[in-house]
């Protein structure tokens, strides 16, 4: 044997790498195991059930059934919905082309078959779970946590929402390409290079064309150079525009879509009157307190979840649950600043997380005074975080205990979903269930009130209507409804009392005029009930079921003229299949007894 190879046997041996630094090797831990595949199957047994699920008359009908926008024919339909115009000028109330084209080819291909509809809405939560995966595994570097975390994930019943409902999908590509944006930005930070600094920087702005809310990507960004563990950020050249570049293009990105989306948010105010309902006598801002603990609680106690929660009705600021609400965000407040000293980071980058992706919430919150579960999809991740550090912190001390705790959360939340996820079967089912839940929720008395009067069931559409204007009496659309049931059930002075009460109040009200119109066409005097369908349409010129009652009442009336310029022109641009189906039915009925073309 030569010297050179004597002298390199016995030269310095290659330490052996532990069962724990194995485990936690990038390269096997990071990327597809047998504990993730598991909690992928769990998820999709738990959901599979939504492929037998009905498109809802709960914002799917107004997105998808009745949008004629994203109901597209051909490969040219697909691509309008990229066009802002819309949206600018009041005619559509979101700008999402991503939400929209993956509606729009759902229906190029299978029509209005809600499966796909909720199949790719089931798919995209899956792949959430394994971003969320790989994402904790490189926060807490250990296989088991990233597991905790992802099942945690997976099975949280305040994820029901987002999953099940065919609306929510732009909350479900929106996180998607968030997760993405931070992969990617992991990689570039790891070893700087354009490839990947341009796909973190195109899958923020594509998390921003599938809900503005995405505009947080950059902030989420910043975070891993802050407070995470993993990452080196006090190195040389941490901050030269080489290693920041795509969070500046980012946020620049951001700032754009910002400004389109308030636009756009001023245009609907303006055109369809949207404005809130104050129930409470102190600025929304001021109860945030209680309602961000309200998310933390629903986050830790999941149970008696519901689509939409009323604002806390406060009444005063000296009420324990108002006082305990604010010493709750102390408590948190006085924890992390022990982890900023402490120098701990995983909390604060967890804490940064969920005040990031609450942020933009925070805003629709005081705005519309109502929240919802779905807000809470993207900030969970930090609670799932933060739980399954402790569940490794126990596991480290006794080695069977963070499962065997993991094992029984996820039980516990498979108990809890199961229920819930059956709620959103069908339409009927949903609004029944939703005022079982909540008697006195303005949002379920609402909906299930206005979907019995389209059912024919008008002593139940009273009822709930009748139960909604006791508690919330400022409410003009709750009191045409009531009118109209009232009529519709034979009760014609109680109907003509209610709109005659409520159109003193609300005179230029849409709502309130159609009912009205709606009340002397059924009475038999369509000469006035033109003047009421033609005010509503003033009003709300995109109030389609207004023009279908004007043009009736202009052929009762002998206006024949008048109604086929109407009907002509309502044809001609997008309307829902229903009102078009309306509006070529009185066209056709024009056109054989005139002979009009």
């Amino acid at each position: 044997m030569s010297r050179s190879k004597k002298s390199r046997k016995k030269g310095t041996k290659k330490p052996a790498s532990s069962k724990a630094d194995r485990n936690q090797s990038p390269k096997t831990s990071g990327g597809w195991s047998w504990g993730l595949f598991a909690v992928i199957v769990a998820c999709a047994a738990l959901y599979v059930q939504v492929h037998s699920f009905q498109l809802l008359k709960w914002d799917d009908n107004k997105l998808i059934s009745q949008n004629a926008w994203v109901q597209a024919e051909s490969l040219g339909d697909v691509f309008r919905v990229w066009s802002p115009q819309p949206a600018l000028q009041g005619k559509v109330l979101e700008y999402f082309p991503l939400r929209d084209t993956a509606y729009a080819v759902i229906h190029w291909i299978w029509g209005l078959n809600p499966r796909p509809y909720h199949l790719f809405n089931l798919l995209l939560y899956l792949l959430n779970i394994l971003l969320v995966y790989r994402l904790s595994f490189h926060l807490l570097r250990s296989r088991e946590g990233a597991w905790f975390a992802s099942l945690l994930f997976g099975l949280h019943p305040i994820h029901v929402e987002a999953v099940v409902w065919a609306s929510a999908v732009k909350e479900q590509l929106m996180a998607l390409f968030v997760l993405l944006s931070c992969e990617a930005f992991l990689r570039f930070w790891k070893r700087p290079s354009v490839a990947w600094g341009l796909l973190t920087v195109l899958a923020g702005l594509a998390a921003s064309l599938s809900k503005h809310v995405g505009v947080i990507a950059p902030l989420l960004w910043s975070l891993f150079v802050f407070f995470d563990p993993n990452t080196k950020s006090k190195s040389k050249g941490s901050w030269s525009v080489q290693r920041l570049w795509p969070i500046a293009a980012g946020l620049v990105a951001s700032l754009g879509i910002g400004i389109l989306s308030l636009q756009i948010g001023k245009t609907n105010l303006a055109i369809h009157s949207l404005t809130k309902s104050a129930t409470t006598t102190f600025p929304s801002w001021v109860l945030q307190p209680v309602v961000q603990m309200e998310n933390l609680g629903r986050l830790l106690f999941p149970w008696g979840l519901m689509p939409v929660y009323d604002p806390p009705a406060v009444k005063t600021l000296a009420s324990a649950s108002y006082l305990l609400a604010v010493a709750g965000c102390l408590l948190l407040l006085v924890g992390f600043v022990w982890a900023w000293k402490k120098n701990h980071r995983l909390p604060l980058f967890a804490l940064g997380w969920f005040l990031v992706g609450m942020a933009p919430f925070v805003a629709v919150q005081v705005s519309t005074q109502l929240t919802a579960d779905r807000y809470l999809f993207l900030p969970s991740f930090a609670f799932c975080l933060l739980v399954a550090m402790g569940l490794l912190w126990l596991e480290s001390k006794k080695a069977w205990v963070g499962r065997v705790l993991t094992v029984g959360v996820g039980v516990t939340f498979v108990v809890l979903a199961v229920p819930y996820i059956a709620m959103w079967n069908s339409t009927g089912t949903f609004w029944s269930q939703f005022v079982q839940r909540a008697p006195l929720n303005k949002h379920a008395l609402s909906g299930a009130a206005s979907y019995q009067l389209e059912k024919g069931n008008f002593a139940k559409a009273i009822e709930y209507n009748t139960r909604y204007l006791k508690h919330y009496p400022m409410e003009p659309t709750r009191a045409a409804d009531l009118g109209v049931a009232y009529m519709q059930s034979r009760q014609i002075n109680k109907g003509k009392a209610v709109l005659q009460n409520a159109l003193k109040k609300f005179p230029t009200h849409p709502q309130l005029l159609y009912a009205t119109g709606f009340v002397f066409a059924m009475g038999g005097n369509p000469k006035q009930a033109s003047v009421y369908f033609a005010d509503a349409v003033k009003q709300q010129p995109g109030m389609h079921k207004a023009k279908i009652g004007l043009a009736q009442t202009y052929l009762q009336t002998r206006r024949v003229r008048q109604a086929y310029n109407l009907l002509n022109a309502m044809v001609n641009q997008p309307l829902p299949s229903s009102i078009r189906a309306q509006a070529m039915g009185l066209l056709q009925q024009i056109r054989k007894h005139t002979g009009w073309k």
